[in-house]
């Protein structure tokens, strides 16, 4: 099971988060699309990467970009993004850290 985590700043206080598995995710995708979202965009930085002595990797990306595409609008979420993998480098989690969404 993948385990999806956003954490993002929102007016009402410092940070949010959400939390989806794997699971869901095609019917995230069909209400998101749904919604009039025409494309998405991920641009991401070089990564680092981590080996902890359990074997576990760890990708770390410092600047990640994400850019969902509207008829009239652009969303650009800026933040970090973490991939942690299981030792037998399938995908466990993967967390994202938006510091900045703006809207054009």
């Amino acid at each position: 099971m993948i385990h999806l985590f956003w954490r993002y700043n929102c007016a009402c206080c410092w940070v949010c988060f959400a939390e989806a598995t794997f699971e869901v995710l095609p019917r995230l995708n069909e209400i998101k699309f749904g919604s009039g979202v025409i494309d998405e965009l991920l641009f991401l930085d070089m990564p680092r990467e981590l080996r902890l002595s359990s074997g576990i990797m760890m990708l770390e990306y410092a600047k990640a970009v994400q850019e969902s595409v509207y008829e009239q609008l652009r969303v650009v979420r800026e933040g970090q993004l973490r991939v942690i993998f299981t030792q037998d480098l399938k995908v466990n989690t993967i967390t994202v850290s938006y510091t900045s969404i703006d809207n054009f």
